[in-house]
């Protein structure tokens, strides 16, 4: 959800004349969370077996539902979802169609990307770029700050999804998983890591040469950056990466990234 804000939020800037439809708003918030849930239960119907390593506390792998409500779930999330998304603008409409897809592509067995070698974050990071511009595009417009929170934040995630996957070597090995941890191992990880956020927190400070600022939110980026890049160094310096660490360090990091692009959203 608040990658759909700060997608409408982005579709302010610039300059942006255009009305403010709250009734769209709110039929894309809608359609947003039924479809986004959708993918959600179906990836957590297929990864049954995995979670009853990595994550014992979901639904599924502690028998408080049923592989048959999850079906029946994602269905009726996707129907009512897709029913409402109709109203929407044609853009929008199929900007968070492809990122229903994107999900599906990502979880069933029959494709399952996820199992590909690091390749398998790429979905995710695509899905949370699109909702960015879906949240613009409900909005009435992509402008230059849209297009590059949508980029930052599409690279955190893939980074940061990486990152996530040190936890769960264990439960992807038992699996037969291949995951950048299990590549290069959890230290060189948590380095590109580091890079990344640092990365992003530079080419955001480089931005703000370029388009025009419209308020004093700028004074929030260096705080941002700061909790960005300490989420990535706290990772580093760990003598052994641990799921715990790895949990605390992606959640500063999170956190870092949204106040940093929020904060871009609103200056621009």
């Amino acid at each position: 959800m608040m990658f759909y804000v700060l997608g409408i939020l982005a579709g302010f800037s610039n300059g942006s004349n255009l009305p403010l439809y709250p009734a769209m708003i709110c039929l894309g918030l809608a359609s947003f969370l039924l479809l986004w849930f959708a993918s959600y239960t179906l990836n957590d119907l297929y990864d049954a077996n995995l979670d009853k390593i990595n994550k014992l506390k979901r639904a599924l792998p502690e028998g408080r539902a049923s592989p048959r409500t999850y079906k029946i779930t994602f269905l009726i999330c996707s129907i009512f979802g897709i029913l409402i998304s109709l109203f929407l603008p044609t853009f929008a409409f199929l900007t968070l169609l492809s990122c229903w897809l994107l999900g599906i592509a990502y979880s069933i067995p029959s494709i399952r990307i996820k199992k590909t070698p690091i390749l398998a974050m790429i979905p995710s990071a695509l899905s949370y770029s699109l909702i960015i511009l879906y949240g613009s595009l409900i909005r009435g417009e992509i402008t230059h700050t849209t297009i590059f929170i949508s980029v930052s934040m599409g690279f955190f995630v893939f980074i940061a999804a990486n990152a996530k996957d040190i936890g769960d070597i264990d439960g992807d090995l038992s699996m037969g998983g291949r995951t950048l941890p299990m590549i290069i191992g959890a230290k060189p990880t948590a380095w590109i890591t580091l890079l990344a956020s640092t990365t992003i927190g530079v080419s955001t400070l480089f931005s703000y040469l370029i388009l025009p600022l419209r308020s004093h939110f700028l004074i929030l980026t260096p705080i941002a950056i700061s909790i960005l890049i300490a989420g990535g160094i706290y990772l580093v310096r760990q003598s052994k990466v641990t799921p715990i660490s790895v949990r605390r360090a992606t959640g500063f990091q999170s956190i870092g990234a949204m106040l940093l692009m929020f904060s871009f959203a609103i200056s621009t």
